[in-house]
Parts: structure tokens; C-alpha cells; sequence
């Protein structure tokens, strides 16, 4: 690994901690306050059904209000029905109970159909139509690999082992979609949350036909994201509102409204598994069955839940069909990742499974069956830019001295009457890699220090990620780079999304070359003012320096001074390609570069209560150099936080009989607190493998942070010695498990 003077190194500072922390850092609502008016939405309450009339007249009689909108005047509002709680009419008003009280007022009619919220009703033979496809709730595809009977034929022995179903929730994010809005003539403003400042801009455009020019799109704040903040659904109907009334108008939804309207919800799969081994651990052939809940937007995610299996695992013969149900039930979408917890979840529990039935320790079971870094990825036929996924399961159970705690299940009572037990997963993520093409603007100022301007929101921390970058190649300290605007589509130039854990690598590399460009111009500056050629200076430590006697230097201070105008720096991403060989393959090679991660968890499980405590947590993330390195730790330990979420509690409850979501608020919802954790016990470490394609080595791990989930549900068999094969694991589900219940 480079030694940097910059890049990873500890104590680097959040850079916009100070307006987080005194409360100065804008949100959308914090817009034009006392100026603006309040946004409402009526839901349905039915989860199938066809409006056939309705009538506003009594709400838009109402005093206070100033515009109510319907189906007709904005495509974020639906005449045909597929979900609880959709969309269907709007209203703005002078405050939030005149709001409330017009969505009572208007009156609609429903023609009513069938509605099927259960997924496992909703794909058995001659079960009515959800209305989501013409014509089935089912949709199938497969992937083939080898020869997979042949691959079963050199098996010894066969297991056909199953997981699933994985739980279903909204994300409640901290800020809920938030925007404000108004117009100047035919100019739209908008304030608001957002993953995609520009890709929101550009969801406008294309949805409403105004022009691009005229959308001034703005997100500073953003109380978290969670993958459910790169659409545009509550811009345009707070817009619209807003072009109405001929006043501002702010949308900021309620919690009810967060979780049973258009907003997104994670993944629910299930897993069959036909897994052929040899005795000694070797797999031969794999033939699998995934089935994903597409819910009321008819999503096609089953076949993503098998990535992680598919990139981790050396299995030359394999087969896996994948099933997609619609049912009525709110969309899915990605939550902190979008399929490769939920099949983590899955795939991880069944080599557990397998494992176990072949007496095998669960880790040299995975590790037996690695990919190797020689190996060309087996669909798409490229080499991988790096490969920490060993290390990352061999240092996540060394974290957790996995040699001396891993026992066979049930077999080990505390002191204090609990089952301790420990489990392990991990996998090749699909994020973490170069994504669709971004540019990148930073200044020079005359005062030497340099103002980056990046094309993204704020909802986590790669924007401190590309100060780092930008600091290291143009040789100033940390301190002298500052985030300028930022979010903001007219002054910036487009970032990507924030998505795919991508901003850090891709936006990453862009900053690299605005850098390298703006030191360009600030060194022919330099040269011109100490008698040489910008080729014999190098930077670093706040020094501009003659290479060959660095005491021939001057502050950047100094050179800034000189220059005529502030300089400008641009730069484009570079494409997914080697930038350096990787053993055979040369540069420019077209690769996988891909996040890598292992959790490993030590937990208590109360066999009288059902209860299970976190005790200790490791998580290893292959991060290819750790970029920013107090944001890597804090990802990790929020990861930890998620993970135990995510298996341990979180879960939207439906009613079957109508569609109905039955807890949507907090209060209803369990989530983890500070009496959860026990910071002592967490660990993050990053495995640095310098990654051959990345900026300084780099690659993305916002997603991998989230994604081993099967490493609590392989624990809790480790403790007790009873399978627990969906999610959340839940006391009473423990209690099942052992006949207490």
C-alpha cells in the first residue's frame, strides 16, 4: 500500500460537523419559513380498485385552502389503484390541520377489485389477478452455468435445503421526503432531500415535458437516504401544488405518509437450494430456486438475490431460476443496498445448513469454496480489480476469536444460564464499483485554499472522501480543502447518484483529475515565478517544491498570491478498466470491481425470553484503501446497527385481509437503541487491497457495511440448535424454535 500524507489517515474531520451539530445546515422544510404553504395527500384505502368519480369542490371551498389537485393535473396521483395507501388527490393549504381537514372533504369513488397481499396466495395456481401485470402475478427467468447434472454426478453426497421468507419494511429514514418549492414565471425552485440531485432534475423533465433550464434543483440537508431518495414523486406534486396556488409550498410527509405512500420498502425472498458436495467440502453443483415479493410495482428482483453466491462461490455447475410475484403491497426498493442483504440472508444460512450436515466448520467451509484472485468472474468473464474476500472472513473471525468460541450448536451455557453461540457470512457484493460517468469542479482561491463543488447531497460521507482526494494530489493539508456548494444543479457539475456505493470511486476519480488539472495551471504559476518548468515541481504538506530540492519550496499561500484569476479545476470519471496490472492481465483491462465484506457475531439468547443480545460484532470490509477513514469506521458501526435491525426486528406488518400496512410509524416498530449496543464489542476493520481501478485504491462501502445478515440467524443456531429460517428473528420465534411457545 502507498504511504499517503493525506488519504487515510485518522483525524481527518467531517467537514460540515459543525453546521450538523449546532443545527445550521439547511433541509428543505427549514425553506422560506412563514412564506410557504402546507402539502397534503389523500391515500387510498383500498389496495385494488379503480376510481371511477371524485369531488374536491367541498375541500377547495374550504377556507385556507389555496389549491387542490387530482389525477388529472399531476401523474404522482393515480386513478387506478394497485396499493393501500396510493396516491390519489393533493391539496395545499395554510396549515397542516386546514390540510388535513380538505383531504376528509373530498369525496371518492371506488370501483373495487380483488386484492392479494400475500405473496405466497398471490403465485398459487388460479389466484385472482393483482393487476399489476396483464394477465399473472408471475414472472420467471433462469441463469445456467455448466453442466449441472454433471456437476451433481461428481457429488457425494446431495442436501436440498431451504431459508426464507426475509421480512419487509419501509426504511423511516430520520427525514422523511421533504420539498419546497416555487415559481418565478416558468422557472421552478425546489429545495429538497435527495441521493440525485441531478437525476431528480432530469425524473421532472422527463415527467412533466419543463424544460431542464428551468429546474433549479437544491438539496443541502438530507436526514438520511437509505436508497429511498433518488426519485421525484413528492417534487412534482408539491410543484404542481405550487404552480397552482401561485405560492410556495412545502411537502414534507408525515410518517403515516411515509410508510404507506409511494415510498420505497426493502426486498422480501425465499430460497431453495439443491447443493452437491464432495466429502471433503467441495461443491460440484448447485441448483437453486429464488422467489422475491415484486409487490404493486411489479419489481423483477429475485434474480439479484444471488449475486452475492454466484461472484463469492467457485461452483462451476449451477442452475438458478428465479420467480417475481405482484402483489398488492407498497413498492420495493433498495434500504442502505437493494438484493444482497436480503440474499445474504438467504444463501449464507443455507451453506451454514450445508456445512453443518457435512460437520464442517461454517468458515472453512466458505473459505474452501472461494473464488480465487486468478479466476476470471464466471459470467462476465473478467478479472477482479482486487480480491480481500479471504482476508475479510479470515479477520472477521479472528476479531471475534472465532478458533475458540466456534462450537458445535448448543453446546455452550454462560454463566448466567444463556446459549452463547457465534456465526459468520460474507460475500462478493454487487456495489462498491465504477458507475455511470460524473464530472467534477473545484477552485483555487487567491487565499491557497481550495473550495470543492460537488454534484451530490450530503447524505454520507464521500464528500469528505473527495476532499481527501483532492488534498493528496494537490499536496495541501486536509484543513485548506473545503466543500463549497454542493447539491445544487445550477453551479455544479452532475455527481451521480448516490447509490450502489459508488460516490467514492467514481466522483472519487473525477476529483482526482479536476485536481490534477487545477495543479496544472497552479504550477505553471509556480514555475514561472521560481525559474523552472512545471515538470520539475512536485506538492505536498502545503508546499509547492522544486523535486530535486524540495528546500526550494513556496506555500501554496504564497503561489495562490500570484495567480491572475482563480483557477478553475475539471475532471471527468475514468472508465472501469485496470489502471495497473493485476497479475496477467495488463492495463486497461476491462474488470469487476466489486465491494467485499465479512460480519462475524457473538450473541446471548435468553432461553426462557427469547431474547438475543448482541455481545460482540466484526465487521471486515474490503474497501481497497480506506479513503476517509473516521467515516469508515462510523459506516461500520452504523452498519452493525443495521444488521441487527434488519435480522433482529424490523418489519412492516400487512393485513392480509384488506391490504392495510398496520404499523406505519415508529411507535409500532422496535429499532435499535443505545441499550442494543455495546460499542466496546463492535470492530471495523478495513482490509486494504489496494484496489487496481479506483482513485488512491479505493473502492465503495456503504452497502457491503449492511450486507451479511445470515451471520445473526447462523448464530442463533449456533446457540440453541434449532434453525430459524426467516426474518426477524423475533423471541417468539426463538421460543417456537425450542417447543417454549
Amino acid at each position: 500500500m502507498a504511504d499517503y500524507a493525506v488519504v487515510g489517515k485518522a483525524g481527518n474531520k467531517e467537514k460540515t460537523i459543525v453546521q450538523k451539530l449546532t443545527g445550521r445546515l439547511d433541509y428543505a422544510d427549514d425553506r422560506l419559513p412563514g412564506q410557504k404553504l402546507v402539502a397534503r395527500t389523500l391515500l387510498s384505502r383500498y389496495a385494488n380498485a379503480e376510481v371511477t368519480a371524485i369531488n374536491t369542490s367541498a375541500a377547495e371551498a374550504l377556507p385556507g385552502v389555496k389549491a387542490v389537485i387530482t389525477y388529472d393535473e399531476c401523474p404522482m396521483l393515480y386513478k387506478s389503484i394497485r396499493r393501500w395507501g396510493q396516491e390519489i388527490a393533493a391539496v395545499a393549504a395554510v396549515d397542516n390541520e386546514t390540510a388535513t381537514r380538505a383531504l376528509e372533504l373530498i369525496q371518492v369513488t371506488y370501483q373495487e377489485g380483488n386484492q392479494i397481499s400475500d405473496v405466497e396466495e398471490a403465485m398459487k395456481p388460479g389466484a385472482p389477478l393483482t393487476g399489476v401485470w396483464e394477465g399473472t402475478n408471475i414472472r420467471t427467468s433462469e441463469l445456467l452455468r455448466g453442466d449441472v447434472e454433471a456437476g451433481f454426478a461428481q457429488a457425494d453426497q446431495e442436501f436440498t435445503e431451504t431459508a426464507g421468507w426475509t421480512n419487509f419494511w419501509q426504511h423511516k429514514e430520520m427525514e422523511p421526503w421533504s420539498a419546497t418549492t416555487y415559481w418565478v414565471g416558468d422557472d421552478l425552485y425546489v429545495w429538497t432531500t435527495s441521493q440525485n440531485p441531478f437525476g431528480q432534475r432530469n425524473t421532472i423533465k422527463n415527467t412533466m415535458g419543463w424544460p431542464m433550464h428551468k429546474i433549479h434543483l437544491i438539496s443541502h440537508g438530507s436526514g438520511s437516504g437509505h436508497g429511498n431518495k433518488h426519485g421525484a414523486n413528492w417534487i412534482i406534486i408539491a410543484a404542481v401544488l405550487a404552480k397552482k396556488a401561485g405560492m410556495p409550498v412545502s411537502y414534507h410527509l408525515t410518517r403515516f405518509e411515509q410508510c404507506c405512500s409511494s415510498t420505497a420498502h426493502q426486498n422480501k425472498g425465499k430460497l431453495e437450494m439443491r447443493v452437491g458436495v464432495k466429502n471433503d467440502g467441495t461443491i460440484t453443483a448447485v441448483e437453486a430456486t429464488y422467489w422475491a415479493d415484486g409487490c404493486s410495482g411489479g419489481a423483477t428482483t429475485a434474480s439479484g438475490m444471488d449475486f452475492g453466491f454466484r461472484y463469492t462461490y467457485n461452483v462451476p455447475h449451477a442452475k438458478w431460476t428465479f420467480y417475481d410475484i405482484a402483489t398488492n403491497t407498497p413498492l420495493r426498493g433498495a434500504f442502505r443496498c437493494v438484493a444482497d442483504p436480503p440474499g445474504d440472508a438467504l444463501y449464507n444460512l443455507v451453506m451454514d445448513k450445508v456445512a453443518d450436515k457435512l460437520g464442517m466448520d461454517p468458515l472453512e467451509f466458505r473459505i474452501k469454496n472461494l473464488v480465487a484472485p486468478d479466476m476470471l468472474q464466471f459470467e462476465s468473464k473478467m478479472p477482479f480489480s482486487s480480491m480481500g474476500i479471504r482476508q475479510c472472513l479470515e479477520q472477521a473471525a479472528a476479531a471475534l476469536d472465532w478458533d475458540t468460541k466456534w462450537h458445535q450448536p448448543g453446546n455452550r451455557t454462560l454463566s448466567d444460564g444463556r446459549l452463547h453461540g457465534i456465526g459468520i457470512a460474507g460475500h462478493i457484493d454487487s456495489h462498491g464499483q465504477m458507475s455511470s460517468p460524473c464530472g467534477a469542479i473545484l477552485n483555487l482561491t487567491k487565499d491557497g485554499k481550495c473550495l470543492i463543488a460537488p454534484g451530490q447531497s450530503h447524505n454520507a460521507g464521500s464528500i469528505n472522501a473527495h476532499c481527501h482526494h483532492v488534498a493528496e494530489v494537490l499536496g495541501m493539508k486536509y484543513e485548506d480543502v473545503h466543500v463549497g456548494d454542493w447539491g445544487h444543479t445550477d453551479v455544479t457539475s452532475e455527481g451521480g447518484s448516490e447509490g450502489g456505493s459508488t460516490r467514492c470511486i467514481t466522483l472519487g476519480s473525477a476529483y482526482v483529475e479536476a485536481a490534477l488539472d487545477a495543479r496544472a495551471e497552479a504550477f505553471a504559476v509556480a514555475a514561472g515565478w521560481m525559474g523552472l518548468t512545471p515538470d520539475k515541481l512536485s506538492a505536498g504538506d502545503g508546499l509547492i517544491f522544486e523535486t530535486a530540492n524540495p528546500t526550494n519550496s513556496k506555500t501554496w499561500v504564497e503561489v495562490a498570491g500570484r495567480f491572475s484569476y482563480p483557477i478553475i479545476g475539471k475532471g471527468y470519471s475514468w472508465p472501469k478498466k485496470l489502471r495497473r496490472q493485476v497479475l496477467n492481465w495488463p492495463v486497461g483491462t476491462d474488470c469487476e470491481v466489486r465491494g467485499q465484506m465479512a460480519q462475524a457475531v457473538e450473541i446471548a439468547v435468553d432461553p426462557d425470553t427469547g431474547q438475543i443480545e448482541v455481545l460482540n460484532m466484526a465487521s471486515a470490509i474490503d474497501c481497497g484503501q480506506a479513503i476517509y477513514r473516521s467515516g469508515f469506521n462510523k459506516g461500520c458501526f452504523g452498519g452493525h446497527e443495521i444488521i441487527m435491525g434488519e435480522t433482529l426486528m424490523y418489519e412492516q406488518v400487512i393485513d392480509y385481509g384488506n391490504g392495510a400496512s398496520m404499523n406505519p410509524n415508529f411507535w409500532q416498530n422496535a429499532h435499535v437503541t443505545a441499550m442494543d449496543i455495546h460499542p466496546e464489542g463492535f470492530n471495523a476493520i478495513a482490509v486494504e487491497t489496494d484496489d487496481a481501478c479506483g482513485p488512491h485504491g479505493c473502492k465503495g462501502v456503504g452497502e457491503p457495511e449492511v450486507s451479511a445478515l445470515a451471520c445473526m440467524a447462523n448464530a442463533v443456531y449456533n446457540a440453541t440448535g434449532v434453525w430459524i429460517d426467516s426474518l426477524p428473528i423475533t423471541p417468539d420465534k426463538v421460543l417456537q424454535a425450542l417447543g417454549k411457545a
